[in-house]
């Protein structure tokens, strides 16, 4: 897939939840194209006026259903409380929400996401607050290892 599909992709599924959740109402966003990220995306708030700023590395989102899950990952943040710094339940609440909301709205996507977040956790391809966050979700979902 190229790069600029990607972009459209990721940014317009963005857009879309962020109106459907009316996240809109509550947060401005800032959506960014970022090659240098090691990680899929990132959604970080920037001020008390409830500014974010959301990256993404276009390079490691090659398939339609990575983006939506890394979309729904990132939008999955902004329900949790960013005072919290417990970054396995951030994790853990952030996938919960990306795959339930991808196994309700995108279920032909929905086994490949569960998939794929099933090997980057037996890959090691994350850190270990991911790692354990991941596994969390996946056992509310009631998924086994």
């Amino acid at each position: 897939m190229k790069v600029t599909r990607i972009q459209e992709l990721f940014e317009s599924y963005f857009h879309y939840w962020i109106i459907k959740l009316k996240l809109h109402k509550k947060y401005k966003f800032i959506i960014r194209k970022d090659n240098r990220l090691t990680c899929h995306a990132w959604v970080n708030k920037l001020d008390q006026q409830n500014h974010c700023e959301v990256r993404y590395n276009p390079s490691k989102l090659r398939s339609e259903y990575k983006i939506i899950n890394v979309v729904l990952h990132e939008i999955g943040h902004l329900f949790l409380d960013w005072r919290n710094n417990d970054g396995i339940m951030h994790e853990a609440e952030a996938e919960y929400f990306a795959l339930s909301t991808m196994r309700e709205h995108y279920p032909k996507f929905y086994k490949r996401a569960l998939n794929w977040t099933i090997k980057v956790i037996t890959a090691n391809e994350v850190d270990d607050i991911h790692i354990q966050g991941y596994i969390q979700a996946l056992e509310k979902l009631g998924v086994k290892l």
